[in-house]
């Protein structure tokens, strides 16, 4: 890895995700692997986090997981760098503020929509890949730096776009 740092891809959703989201997170991690970024998630053994961890992990990519708690219990298996934090779901402002762009792959519940927000005020770009509507009502409540994706492929060309600029 040397030269310039890679660009950092945070990709959130629902611990509580649907096997539809769930194969949009390990597609998304697998895209992210294969343009040579590294996937952040939040580490943990579940839900989307685990999906893209595992996505990105099987495709050769790096990961970071941003753990709420101070042990390595629950961490997903394809996490190559756990960062413990021990604050809870404060972590989910380290997650965005941490990644360049951030992606989300499932319904904006309570974790993920505090990401969400946190993104938009902190001017980190989001993706929403897959959007639902109550995606929708919140990139036209916040008028963010958002796109809509359907595709990896859609994804990965916003992740470009906001990345050159």
């Amino acid at each position: 890895m040397k030269g310039a740092p890679q660009s950092i891809i945070g990709i959130m959703g629902s611990i509580q995700a649907t096997e539809t989201e769930l194969e949009r997170a390990r597609a998304m991690g697998a895209a992210v692997a294969k343009e040579g970024w590294v996937t952040l998630t939040g580490g943990e053994h579940r839900g989307v986090m685990h999906a893209a961890a595992e996505g990105a992990a099987n495709a050769g990519g790096l990961t970071i997981g941003i753990l709420p708690g101070n042990r390595s219990h629950g961490v997903s298996p394809h996490i190559h760098l756990p960062i413990f934090t021990g604050i809870g779901s404060a972590r989910n402002i380290t997650n965005v503020l941490t990644s360049q762009v951030v992606v989300v792959v499932s319904t904006l519940t309570p974790g993920t929509l505090l990401e969400a927000t946190a993104a938009a005020l902190a001017g980190v770009p989001l993706v929403f890949f897959g959007p639902t509507e109550s995606e929708v009502t919140f990139m036209q409540a916040h008028r963010a730096q958002c796109v809509v994706a359907n595709t990896p492929e859609e994804a990965i060309d916003a992740c470009k776009a906001f990345l050159a600029v």
